[in-house]
């Protein structure tokens, strides 16, 4: 399945991966280059008109490390895209936004 997304997203993803916090770091070591069970996940990925941290298209999960000020607004666009979404707690990847 092809996820759209807003084209003048693009540009912001890219500035975002090169500014990544510690945690979203943190967090890409065990992600990136398929180390979590062979799945392909993406990093600061533009997806319909939100830029999520990680997505995963193969198993549709979206991760979001704060789950506040980058989840989907509504529950419904979520849903009608038919993705899941997983809020990690910044304490849990070991501490403040910075991590």
């Amino acid at each position: 399945m092809k996820i759209n997304y807003r084209p003048t997203l693009k540009e912001l993803a890219r500035k975002l991966r090169k500014s990544s916090t510690k945690s979203e770091i943190k967090l890409w070591q065990y992600l990136k280059r398929k180390k979590m069970m062979g799945y392909d996940f993406h990093r600061q990925k533009p997806i319909d008109n939100f830029i999520v941290d990680f997505f995963c298209n193969k198993l549709k999960l979206v991760i979001e490390l704060d789950g506040y000020s980058h989840t989907f607004e509504d529950v419904s666009d979520k849903d009608q895209l038919g993705l899941w979404q997983l809020n990690i707690p910044l304490p849990l990847m070991g501490g403040a936004r910075g991590g």
